[in-house]
């Protein structure tokens, strides 16, 4: 057993100031938070496979379509439900990532933020 003398016990680590800020401004996105953006950002990627030729990126595309178009409430990963639980607007998402810009070819679009869509107030259906 290794022995610790009593004047390094008690040595607090190091943080950095940006993870101090992310911690006091509690900017650190939960397991299932980060789920959910996950599952926003690879719907927007399969969007975008709308032109393509092989057949398998064009049914993700298809089932990527049918999720985001959906205003089904009862399946907890619903579209809807999603964008409720990271308090985005469901329509006004929705309309980025169906938008043609999106679903053009050409760099990633930026992924939809709180910033840049207003909470919804629940009547996004």
């Amino acid at each position: 057993m290794t022995r610790v003398s009593p004047g390094t016990r008690f040595i607090p680590e190091t943080i950095l100031p940006d993870q101090f800020a992310a911690i006091w401004h509690r900017h650190i996105p939960t397991p299932e938070v980060a789920l959910l953006h996950a599952l926003l950002e690879q719907a927007l990627r399969d969007l975008r496979l709308t032109g393509h030729p092989r057949r398998a990126l064009k049914r993700l595309s298809r089932e990527a379509y049918k999720w985001v178009a959906s205003a089904d409430r009862s399946h907890p990963f619903s579209f809807v439900n999603v964008c409720d639980t990271l308090g985005l607007s469901a329509n006004a998402v929705r309309m980025h990532f169906l938008s043609d810009s999106n679903l053009s070819d050409g760099p990633a679009p930026a992924m939809v933020t709180p910033e840049r869509c207003h909470p919804g107030n629940g009547a996004d259906a």
